[in-house]
């Protein structure tokens, strides 16, 4: 037996085998739990950013396959105007050439038109090459095996108002994921 003095009244507590039972609850819930709902709001943000991530990507490949048709047209454009060149100077140089053999043009006239005639030349090959080698950009920025026969229609002046739309239109803003 154990006696206490609790504010002057003595009290007893029996202590032994017999009495001593021991027992303890706790519970605790948190009315709120700051972590959790920035771990859930961090969550929702990250899908988003993986969703314009994917819009960013698919406006990003469409811009480039354009690019790389418009570089197409452009080449075929200065492949046509460098080919008008040479035949322009070739038929020049064949009149000069006539007007040399029966005496109504010079040496140095005949010369100067073969002489134009050939410079002409390598850039018909160029302009070839570069029309090859846009078709190719083309081919791979779409996905296409390098060695299949593509055909690209089309002219430049169809496409002036829808190249030149996004620097005229300011608030068009859906297709830049950046901003």
């Amino acid at each position: 037996v154990m006696v206490m003095d609790m504010g002057g009244n003595p009290m007893e507590i029996k202590v032994g085998r017999d009495n001593n039972i021991s027992t303890s609850a706790s519970a605790s819930m948190p009315l709120v739990n700051a972590q959790l709902w920035e771990s859930l709001k961090l969550s929702g943000m990250d899908v988003e950013l993986a969703v314009e991530q994917a819009r960013s990507s698919k406006i990003a490949m469409v811009k480039q396959v354009k690019q790389a048709f418009y570089a197409v047209l452009l080449a075929q454009k200065s492949l046509d105007v460098v080919t008008s060149v040479y035949e322009n100077a070739q038929k020049n140089y064949e009149k000069t050439e006539q007007r040399f053999n029966v005496g109504k043009a010079s040496e140095v006239e005949r010369l100067r038109a073969q002489v134009t005639m050939m410079n002409a030349e390598p850039n018909v090959s160029s302009a070839q090459n570069s029309v090859l080698l846009a078709t190719w950009q083309l081919k791979a920025v779409m996905g296409i095996d390098l060695d299949t026969d593509v055909e690209v229609v089309g002219d430049l002046n169809d496409y002036t108002e829808t190249m030149l739309t996004p620097y005229v239109s300011e608030d068009n803003l859906s297709n830049n994921s950046s901003l």
